[in-house]
């Protein structure tokens, strides 16, 4: 067999008698059909295997080629390809030892070809075969007393779970995955961050393929339709209260499976995509789950992005050292402590895991933590009961591959103070102090709201969409909810009605029209028809909400009211991301730092330091007290008896002191005569 990284040119000559299982096995290629041309002639048929590192598909491989045509899709043996006239590109996986690599597959005639030359290159098409070497039979998914080597052996609607059908959808999953990263990334080019995903969806900052904010958010930002995991489902959400497509509780607003900062992990069992970004937008990661076992152990594969970073999978080369890292973790004095440790291998091996604590003295706590699994072959957690002293740890995390080489990194670990006292520390995600509450915020349609609950954790919650089910909001209808309309309640003679983003019915399967724009009935085309009411004029959204209006050409159109983070300071907001209005630490009490904003528009004087009432005598501040009290003969000899206080601008307050000199009932001994 053909080394992965080889390129193969094989022209078949139409002088000859094709004998095609022994002319292309070095490419896994197979049939029972014998072609034969007529003797003597020029024509030439032509192969060439080209080692695809990027993952590429084959629409994207010729894209990257900057050939130009017009190519249009093709399947060669369960593989998506593309022809472009005489030249078929098929994106292909090639299985070596325990290693899936990718390559295009390229197959063309030449100019000015016979006819019998194009017929046998139809042939060669249509019986092309590739992995002779994973042969094995597999069951549909549902009719599994149906055998299939490849999904189009199954019944419509089902798919094949043969080691081949499988190695064919991670072929697919990878180049998902590098159209998703070139989209991002484009993004980022365009816009100097990485989609952030606000509002919109489920999650701030997230969304899955399954959920409706996938296209509707995620892909209107990169202005493109994504692509969605080849099955597209996720596993068990855990309960019946969770819808089992989006694995989402609308009650209690909660996704199935683990949410971090910045992170998502799926359900055991899902195949689906992911992406969750840095609530700033300068990070990114890109989540999918393969299943053909030879790409990563476990088959759960992340992209993450930073602006200049790489990933993806590793090579077949000379082995080389794993990767360790870590952010700085936090946590809680008296709280259990969790934190996230990540490693990859670019042979793709299993890693062995070792802790060090013997950097740091771990005052305080239960135990220094100790390594426990997340579900996730290149995560760790690590854990403690019960976090110590408030203050700055390191612990030492090493891994080591199975050809024995290591990598380790020091993580530092900071454990603040507690929840409600105003100041974020620690694993806290908020802290609004006596302002924490368990009670909930109401969001807007179309948008959200946060709060912080006693717990100091930041809790999100989204608005009515289009896609959740229930009408509200300025929708006309739900996806199978059409709200007792039909065809003929809009016009037609008969026909299937529907509904389409972002909540208005979609007529183009009505027939028999009647009527037009303006007489108050949504016919053919029209999104909205509110007959004299239609106008040119939009509507103006208040804070936090959105409007709609129906213009004369009975086009609808949805307009979003301001918004914290649009850079704009309305509504109830203090301030809005980087817009400050003018203001400072020094405006808001603090004698230095640096102040910034927060959701949903409040000052976050986390940055800021030292203050009149914080307790502390800041003398280079022009500061005599700091709710502190004495004698008042420590202000000098003007007073000989009495207790001093502090004003709240952090002066003394003398009225409780006395001078008996004044008042003349102190013997002349302690006074003071001139």
């Amino acid at each position: 067999m053909l080394n992965h990284h080889e390129k193969l040119f094989i022209f078949l000559t139409l002088a000859i008698v094709f004998v095609a299982p022994v002319l292309f096995s070095q490419i896994n290629y197979q049939t029972d059909y014998q072609y034969q041309a007529v003797a003597g002639s020029p024509d030439a048929i032509a192969i060439r295997v080209i080692s695809d590192t990027n993952h590429y598909s084959a629409l994207r491989w010729y894209k990257e080629q900057q050939f130009n045509g017009s190519p249009q899709s093709i399947i060669v043996d369960g593989y998506e390809g593309i022809r472009d006239g005489r030249t078929v590109y098929v994106d292909v996986g090639n299985v070596s030892g325990s290693t899936l690599f990718t390559n295009i597959n390229l197959i063309s005639y030449n100019q000015t070809a016979e006819n019998a030359t194009v017929d046998i290159f139809g042939q060669i098409l249509q019986h092309w075969k590739f992995n002779s070497n994973v042969q094995t039979s597999g069951t549909c998914n549902v009719s599994l007393s149906t055998f299939c080597l490849i999904t189009s052996d199954c019944p419509k609607g089902e798919y094949c779970l043969s080691p081949k059908a499988k190695i064919i959808r991670d072929v697919r999953r990878l180049a998902d995955l590098a159209d998703l990263k070139t989209a991002v990334e484009a993004y980022k080019t365009a816009n100097g961050l990485y989609p952030k995903l606000s509002s919109g969806t489920y999650l701030p900052n997230k969304t899955v393929s399954t959920w409706p904010s996938w296209q509707e958010t995620f892909g209107a930002s990169l202005g493109t339709t994504l692509p969605v995991d080849p099955i597209n489902q996720l596993g068990n959400c855990g309960g019946a209260n969770y819808n089992p497509i989006t694995c989402w509780d609308e009650n209690t607003k909660r996704f199935a499976g683990a949410v971090g900062a910045g992170t998502i992990t799926l359900p055991a069992g899902s195949f689906a995509y992911a992406y969750s970004s840095s609530a700033d937008g300068s990070s990114y990661n890109l989540y999918l789950t393969t299943e053909s076992g030879v790409l990563q152990a476990g088959g759960n594969f992340q992209y993450s992005g930073n602006g200049g970073g790489s990933g993806g999978t590793g090579n077949n080369g000379t082995p080389t050292a794993p990767s360790v890292s870590c952010s700085t973790m936090s946590g809680n004095t008296g709280r259990p402590f969790t934190g996230y440790v990540t490693a990859t291998d670019p042979q793709g091996s299993a890693l062995t895991w070792q802790l060090d604590p013997s950097g740091s003295s771990w005052t305080g706590w239960s135990a220094s933590p100790v390594i426990q699994n997340t579900g996730l072959p290149n995560q760790k957690q690590l854990w403690s009961l019960s976090a110590g002293a408030a203050g700055s740890y390191t612990i030492k995390v090493t891994v080591i591959n199975t050809s024995g080489m290591s990598a380790f990194t020091n993580c530092p670990i900071v454990i603040g103070g507690n929840c409600g006292d105003g100041i974020i520390t620690g694993s806290e995600q908020c802290d609004s102090g006596a302002a924490n509450t368990n009670t909930p915020c109401v969001p807007a349609y179309g948008s959200y709201c946060s709060y912080c609950n006693t717990n100091c954790s930041l809790v999100t919650l989204n608005g009515g969409y289009f896609g959740d089910g229930i009408i509200n909001g300025p929708e006309q209808c739900e996806p199978g909810m059409l709200n007792g309309q039909s065809c003929a309640t809009r016009g037609f003679s008969g026909g299937t009605l529907s509904c389409s983003a972002p909540g208005t019915f979609n007529t183009s399967g009505c027939v028999g029209l009647t009527g037009s724009c303006g007489d108050g009935v949504i016919n053919g085309a029209e999104e909205c028809d509110n007959g004299g009411a239609n106008t040119n004029t939009a509507c103006v959204a208040s804070y936090g909400t959105t409007c709609n209006y129906c213009d004369t050409t009975c086009h609808a159109h949805l307009v979003t009211g301001p918004y914290y983070g649009d850079g704009i300071i309305n509504g109830s907001e203090q301030c809005d991301t980087a817009n400050l209005n003018g203001q400072t630490c020094l405006t808001q009490g603090f004698y230095s730092g640096n102040l910034a904003c927060k959701a949903p528009g409040v000052f976050d004087t986390t940055g800021c330091s030292g203050r009149c009432g914080d307790n502390i005598v800041q003398a280079a501040n022009g500061e005599q007290c700091d709710g502190n009290s004495g004698p008042c003969t420590a202000l000098g000899p003007t007073y000989t008896t009495g207790t001093y206080t502090c004003n709240a601008n952090c002066t003394y307050n003398t009225s409780a002191c006395i001078n008996n000199c004044i008042f003349g009932t102190s013997t002349i001994g302690n006074c003071v005569i001139q």
